[in-house]
């Protein structure tokens, strides 16, 4: 059985000009869409929102990866279910444990680190 591939989506800031204000594309190859900045929003969180917003257009769904690249460009992708499930296991497994515990054994709180940054998407 193949694996699935799926289209990554980019983003880039554009900065603002004469005539329109500053924004991020986000291209996928099916489609592409420009976001206006949101100055409530950090750098980052501008980028992913634009990225959710084009996948919401597309009728993508499922939790969404996103890394930095050259430039003033992020790129993201989809986390497969299978790792998803992984994920919900390393969760349980390391909330089984007590803190103390965690603390001690250094795999644990490198197995807690990745769990947060998987769920805050870095």
């Amino acid at each position: 059985m193949r694996p699935l591939i799926r289209q990554a989506i980019q983003t880039t800031y554009r900065g603002a000009t004469n005539t329109k204000p500053s924004s991020i594309r986000a291209v996928a190859e099916a489609r592409s869409i420009t976001v206006s900045w949101d100055h409530a929003l950090d750098q980052a969180d501008n980028h992913r929102a634009a990225a959710e917003q084009l996948a919401a257009r597309l009728g993508w769904s499922g939790r969404l990866i996103g890394g930095g690249l050259r430039g003033a460009s992020y790129a993201w992708v989809f986390m497969p279910e299978a790792e998803e499930a992984v994920l919900r296991e390393l969760k349980a497994m390391i909330a089984s444990f007590d803190a103390s515990v965690i603390t001690a054994d250094p795999m644990l709180v490198s197995a807690r680190k990745a769990v947060e940054d998987a769920e805050a998407g870095r």
